[in-house]
């Protein structure tokens, strides 16, 4: 409902991660907007942050890309079930809505659509809270997935290991290629490692980290949103006029953030669909 307000208000809207609690309602929220051609752009906001604009910088030096795993584990079960993440109809599936889709979002920035997903989940550990004297429903709290990139003509396979009850830590991101690694972290501030048979370099951001992690995407946002006020014409491009936005490579479109959506519910696989009228 409050999609359709800000798209009957005509305003361009940043809006937050994941854009819903399923594919299908992110496919609504995204159709709203493109229908009506007001632009939706989705906090998927470490695509701009430096760390990650090294990696992409530095990419090509891997040689070509042979295989990308996603790994993060989490000591979560010893934390708060109040929270609204173990709120179910709220929060969509728990910590791995929230935080795991960063990180499939950044493998899709930096490598490329994944596709033919598969997934299966599981409530590993009892995680049911209460709020008000409510029961909450249980979340996935162990995801695993694959995927595949199409690239050259080449098909890449990747894997990801989601654990929110592991009492051992893990945040990695390794990318293989032909010539070396990259391997990175997504929610700390450690710089990304490339390694190779001849070398290591830490692959260090000039800029640092900012001291709010939406800004550098926020800016995007706004310089987006003033060239759109400039031009008040669409951009010929067929990227631009299929998702809807301008400027920067780094934004997320709508389409970007429905299609992290759908890689999420294939690793979910056999969940239940909401019937509710959430959208």
């Amino acid at each position: 409902e409050i999609s359709k307000l800000i798209v009957g208000a005509k305003k361009p809207c940043y809006m937050e991660k994941p854009l819903a609690r399923d594919a299908r309602e992110a496919r609504e929220i995204a159709r709203l907007f493109k229908d009506a051609d007001v632009p939706l752009y989705c906090a998927y906001y470490r695509r701009c942050m430096p760390k990650f604009d090294v990696v992409k910088q530095n990419i090509d030096k891997i040689g070509e890309i042979t295989s990308v795993t996603v790994t993060l584990h989490q000591p979560r079960h010893l934390g708060d079930k109040q929270h609204w993440h173990f709120d179910r109809p709220i929060s969509g599936g728990g910590l791995f809505l929230d935080v795991g889709c960063h990180m499939l979002d950044l493998v899709h920035y930096l490598v490329g659509p994944l596709e033919e997903c598969h997934g299966a989940a599981s409530i590993t550990l009892p995680n049911q809270g209460r709020v008000e004297g409510r029961l909450l429903l249980p979340v996935e709290d162990t995801v695993k997935g694959t995927w595949k990139h199409r690239l050259d003509n080449r098909t890449i396979l990747g894997s990801a290991s989601f654990s929110f009850c592991s009492a051992i830590p893990r945040d990695e991101i390794l990318i293989d290629g032909t010539l070396g690694r990259i391997a990175f972290s997504t929610f700390d501030n450690k710089p990304a490692v490339l390694s190779s048979p001849e070398r290591l370099l830490i692959l260090e951001a000039e800029e640092g980290t900012p001291d709010h992690v939406h800004q550098p995407m926020v800016q995007d946002v706004v310089d987006s949103i003033r060239i759109l006020k400039r031009s008040n014409e669409k951009v010929q491009d067929e990227e631009t006029k299929s998702s809807g936005v301008v400027g920067s490579r780094r934004l997320c479109c709508g389409m970007d953030a429905v299609r992290t959506s759908e890689v999420m519910d294939a690793m979910l696989n056999g969940r239940q669909k909401w019937d509710d009228e959430y959208v």
